[in-house]
């Protein structure tokens, strides 16, 4: 069995279509789903919210194999919107599997980063990384031991893309986009409506390319957790 863990419910849409999940109640207060060999948990934004989403997933289903998949800012002129890569610190065992199947970037840690200068300032403090997020490096520090895993994240906003606004003031206590006081905001700022408007084409476009490039490694990856068991 696989162990799937996003932080968001849109990185969600792109598991679903690839594994046809299914809500199958909660765990540990966390929206739990089902699906062709595996489960999967949202666990809200954050590292410690994934971290701990992930070792509840892992101690409750002990998985073959644990998958963390998501959104990620682009460093890069080479990460552009739609880039799938996995990071080379995932499991030894996952990685041999995957040469010339998708690419290969480090994966840096960062907070929000919300316009193009603040993205560029922090490219350059992280000349090895390809991609930033807030989870990945923590998530792989937590599964040094344990279930093998396997980290793949996909650009939703590259490098040039400044955001519309400072999404940390717009979450909510779990973790969540604040869809309410998002929807207030835009009201009384309409021109913040067409810039909305494309980060969500943006967020689209990310996850049709995550689940092609997931439904091309899907008989791989489940065929790892079955040689696992």
């Amino acid at each position: 069995m696989i162990g799937l863990v996003t932080a968001l419910r849109e990185e969600r849409k792109a598991l679903k279509s690839v594994f046809g999940l299914e809500p199958a109640g909660t765990l540990g207060g966390l929206e739990l789903s089902v699906g062709q060999g595996c489960v999967h948990l949202c666990t809200g934004m954050g590292a410690d919210r994934v971290v701990g989403g992930a070792q509840l997933l892992a101690r409750s289903y002990r998985p073959d194999l644990l998958l963390l998949v998501g959104f990620s800012v682009g460093l890069t002129l080479e990460a552009t919107l739609g880039t799938v890569a996995y990071d080379p610190r995932s499991s030894s065992k996952v990685v041999g599997l995957l040469e010339h199947k998708l690419k290969e970037g480090r994966i840096a840690t960062c907070g929000f980063l919300n316009t193009e200068s603040q993205k560029k300032a922090f490219a350059e403090k992280h000349p090895d990384c390809l991609l930033a997020d807030l989870e990945s490096e923590a998530f792989l520090q937590a599964f040094q031991e344990g279930p093998p895993v396997l980290v793949v994240r996909v650009v939703s906003d590259d490098v040039k893309t400044s955001l519309p606004l400072d999404f940390s003031h717009y979450t909510t206590k779990d973790g969540f986009p604040n869809q309410r006081a998002l929807a207030k905001k835009v009201a009384f700022n309409p021109l913040i409506l067409p810039k909305m408007i494309r980060l969500a084409r943006d967020a689209a476009t990310a996850i049709r390319s995550l689940s092609a490039e997931l439904n091309e490694l899907k008989p791989l990856l489940l065929g790892f957790g079955a040689e696992q068991s």
